[in-house]
């Protein structure tokens, strides 16, 4: 799901089992005005995730978990964005300040590639398989790590000057960098962390966990 709330809409996809076809939709941030924006069926996608908005340039992007696409915000003009070579591992994320998309292949390799030229991608060294990333191109930091340890990495924009800044726990997933705080928010798939949400400050201390509304460090 992705929110516009400049312009007050939200951005989702349906459909992911046999039955059900794979959809595009748009509501206002009520749920009211709901609108089909695009019926995927037949374009060889079967899944919609992570959904990233750029309305100031009538841009949505998404993967299958195998390629990114972007259409324009009403669903026309679909393309392929990105289809790297392993497949991609259902996760990337996009600089719009530095127009960069980075993504990472199912091998676990990660790759940066400039908007205008997608097919222009460059490797970034990284302690792999990566499994996670999150982007944060106004402070030029991307974030990364690996789910068998779910250390997070924090390296600048091009992969250089690594530092290891925290260790999230069992199969990290749905990492978000919140800029204002400092914080990564993070869930887990498998492990005792499943299915909570967490958080880390990356100026120091413990990780806290956020249970009916409260902070608990843990």
């Amino acid at each position: 799901m992705a929110v516009d709330d400049a312009n007050g809409h939200l951005y989702w996809g349906e459909g992911w089992t046999w039955d059900q076809p794979v959809e595009l939709h748009r509501s206002d941030l009520d749920g009211s005005n709901h609108v089909l924006l695009r019926d995927l069926t037949g374009t060889g996608i079967n899944i919609v995730r992570r959904i990233e908005l750029d309305a100031a340039n009538d841009r949505l992007y998404f993967t299958d978990d195998n390629k990114v696409f972007r259409t324009a915000l009403d669903g026309t003009d679909l393309t392929v964005l990105v289809d790297p070579a392993g497949n991609l591992g259902s996760t990337f994320d996009i600089d719009f300040e530095n127009g960069q998309i980075y993504y990472i292949d199912r091998n676990g390799n990660l790759y940066r590639s400039p908007l205008s030229d997608p097919s222009n991608e460059t490797p970034l060294p990284a302690f792999g398989p990566v499994r996670f990333l999150e982007v944060d191109g106004g402070n030029g930091h991307v974030y990364f790590g690996a789910n068998s340890r779910s250390t997070i990495t924090r390296a600048d924009l091009d992969g250089s000057n690594q530092q290891r800044v925290g260790y999230l726990g069992d199969d990290t997933r749905d990492v978000v960098f919140d800029a204002a705080s400092n914080k990564l928010y993070y869930t887990s798939q498998t492990g005792y962390q499943e299915g909570k949400i967490r958080a880390i400050d990356l100026s120091g201390g413990l990780p806290v966990e956020y249970s009916d509304g409260h902070e608990v460090v843990v």
